[in-house]
């Protein structure tokens, strides 16, 4: 049986499945305390179950403002901001070889343009 009943719990659970973005953390909270609503309206469930469950989304909206939560999303925020800096420095060393390649094509397409025309004129 699972015994920690934590938002922290969860959200790394979740984050361990499927990485998770900052600007869905707001979809998931709701997400997470609709499963659990519905989960808690089920009527074979043990009554210390249910009285836990109670107590638990009675107190959601503060367990998503506790430290560690806050901490938690933090990390995600400053993994997201990493990930953004590597690749946007991607895209700026593709730039970057991209337009030596167009450089180089176009001075070897000149020097073959050259090199065909008087190679091959006819007298």
């Amino acid at each position: 049986m699972y015994k920690e009943w934590s938002i922290l719990s969860i959200l790394e659970h979740v984050d361990s499945k499927k990485k998770i973005d900052i600007d869905d953390v707001g979809d998931i909270k709701n997400d997470i305390y609709n499963t659990l609503r519905c989960y808690g309206n089920r009527k074979n469930n043990l009554s210390r179950v249910n009285a836990k469950l109670k107590r638990f989304l009675n107190s959601y909206d503060k367990a998503f403002g506790a430290p560690k939560v806050k901490q938690f999303l933090n990390c995600l925020t400053i993994r997201e901001d990493e990930d953004d800096l590597r690749v946007s420095g991607r895209r700026y060393m593709t730039a970057t070889y991209t337009v030596e390649a167009l450089k180089d094509y176009r001075r070897n397409k000149n020097n073959r343009d050259g090199c065909s025309r008087e190679t091959f004129t006819i007298r």
